[in-house]
């Protein structure tokens, strides 16, 4: 909280006002406690307008029903839903890119998508902020993907079946994020979020990098349809008649990332989503190729098969789960 003296703001213009700012109360002894009181939850002082607490502040007054409010609201879900909706695939192809994954990846792309609409669903009936959008964020998927793929690995060394390391896979996922929430919920009760401040800065700026370059890799590897694990089989996916699916995919991000850098207006991004699938088949049409002439040619996922959302609860079966693969799993969930 800053004070600036009256002097300095006297006769001051607001953005976009044409009358003199009123000048703010000089400082006073109380000033400090005031701010205090404010911002600690304390009861508002007399004659110092505003929220007994920030969280208060953050909570708008209810407002009578708005049929242009009603609209404008499904304009914006629209929109968020065409962002985050591939967001979501891409989330879940890097999530299951071991190989072992491939035969039941449609089961676990809706999987995925169903988590997120508890995740949005929850945040939006239960957040104080009534703009948030909260969704599933990426900085997680490293640590969900590792333990996949260490559990495909366990899994297979020990000659479990397939059905038995699908659901040892998920239940353990299941579990890690469960336990990660509730240690985030003690972490904010406990008021140990400051411990945050303690990690270096070259090591919170190589983890978000880390993240970047992990996502990379997975979208090269989701385009080659080849494994692009480590940063040495990068080249892997330029080579064998590959390069002409990769190229136009990179180029496509780049363009993204120029345009979203030079125009900054909201509905650039989802149009732009948008655009790219009607330009493909724009094109695909003009060259009289059929779907499945592009689904040969490696354009278009080869798997047709539809699934809904219920049809992932038999793949949590528990009686299947091979429960020593989880131990192992702990330096990275604690990571």
């Amino acid at each position: 909280v800053t004070f600036t003296p009256q002097s300095e703001m006297s006769g001051q213009l607001l953005p976009g006002q044409g009358s003199p700012a009123p000048s703010p109360r000089p400082w006073t002894p109380n000033s400090a406690k005031v701010a205090q009181g404010v911002f600690s939850g304390a009861p508002n002082t007399p004659g110092m307008p505003g929220p007994s607490n920030f969280a208060d502040g953050l909570r708008q007054p209810k407002q009578r029903f708005s049929w242009a409010d009603f609209i404008r609201g499904i304009i914006f879900g629209l929109i968020n839903g065409v962002v985050l909706v591939p967001v979501m695939i891409g989330f879940a192809q890097i999530i299951f890119r071991d190989p072992f994954f491939e035969p039941k990846k449609a089961l676990l792309v809706k999987a995925v998508l169903f988590s997120c609409v508890v995740h949005q669903t929850a945040f939006g009936l239960m957040s104080t902020l009534p703009f948030a959008v909260g969704q599933v964020q990426d900085a997680g998927l490293i640590f969900l993907s590792a333990m996949a793929t260490s559990v495909v690995s366990i899994c297979k060394d020990d000659g479990v079946s397939d059905t038995g390391t699908i659901a040892t896979t998920l239940i353990l996922l299941s579990s890690a994020t469960t336990l990660l929430g509730l240690a985030l919920i003690l972490t904010g009760y406990f008021k140990l979020a400051a411990l945050v401040q303690y990690l270096p800065q070259p090591v919170v700026g190589g983890y978000l990098a880390f993240i970047g370059m992990y996502c990379a890799e997975a979208g090269l590897q989701m385009m080659a349809n080849t494994s692009v694990a480590t940063f040495t089989e990068i080249p892997d996916a330029f080579t064998h008649g590959r390069a002409r699916l990769v190229v136009p995919g990179v180029a496509t991000g780049l363009l993204l990332y120029g345009i979203l850098r030079r125009f900054r207006h909201f509905a650039v991004l989802p149009c732009l989503l948008i655009a790219i699938p009607v330009c493909f088949f724009v094109v695909m049409l003009a060259l009289g190729l059929s779907l499945d002439d592009v689904r040969e040619t490696g354009w278009v996922d080869s798997d047709t098969s539809t699934v809904s959302f219920y049809d992932i609860w038999p793949l949590f079966d528990f009686a299947q789960v091979h429960w020593k693969a989880f131990p192992a799993q702990l330096p990275t969930w604690f990571a």
